[in-house]
């Protein structure tokens, strides 16, 4: 893949180089963003240097559908494109924890509407990719954003990323432990962790041994 990668064909069954996509995966790559343009089968029709850099690494190259080489997080990005595909969600997040010497990242799924849709014609979803890195845990709307969290989900979310414990967020939320429990699953839900150290690796940026 690169910014010059066309798998889309027009008409008349000669390739079509989308000039739109191709100007604003390179627009992204310019401000240190890894993006690509998939089209309906999840195929990249674009790319920049940024999202090719994450080969073989992150991203496994294919020509059918750009797939992902954590296979948990593979499978959330092939749900969230057929969800694309049957305008199901216009939008998702997906994380990748951290693995080996790679950071935490973050893959953003956007369905593509609008002038860029007419002019890149078979166009789905722009996908960009952020690192999670070594600051503080991101802030609650952010946390709310990226995941579809409700407020209180993103509040206790940041928390755990912190490191408090249950009792500790209990206390400052004026909540039961079994109401508090509740929204730690349903924030592990929605950002794809299956536990509180996941969760908050993938929110702080934090290196961390998985089973």
């Amino acid at each position: 893949m690169g910014t010059s990668v066309v798998v889309e064909h027009g008409p008349d069954n000669e390739p079509c180089l989308s000039r739109t996509a191709q100007a604003a995966v390179a627009a992204l790559d310019l401000v240190g963003i890894p993006a690509a343009i998939l089209g309906h089968a999840g195929q990249p029709i674009a790319s920049n240097r940024g999202l090719d850099r994450l080969i073989p690494e992150v991203i496994r190259e294919h020509r059918e559908r750009l797939q992902l080489v954590n296979a948990a997080a593979d499978g959330l990005f092939e749900d969230a494109l057929a969800r694309l595909a049957t305008r199901q969600n216009s939008e998702r997040s997906i994380p990748i924890r951290a693995s080996g010497t790679l950071p935490p990242m973050i893959i953003h799924m956007l369905g593509i509407e609008g002038i860029l849709r007419e002019s890149c014609s078979g166009a789905l979803a722009l996908v960009t990719v952020t690192t999670v890195t070594r600051r503080q845990a991101p802030a609650i709307s952010i946390i709310q954003g990226l995941f579809g969290m409700t407020p209180a989900e993103a509040r206790i979310a940041r928390a755990v990323a912190q490191g408090q414990t249950i009792g500790a967020i209990a206390a400052q939320v004026d909540l039961s432990r079994q109401t508090l429990r509740s929204q730690i699953r349903g924030a592990l839900a929605k950002a794809g962790c299956q536990r509180n150290i996941d969760l908050a690796a993938l929110l702080a940026g934090v290196d961390a041994t998985f089973d």
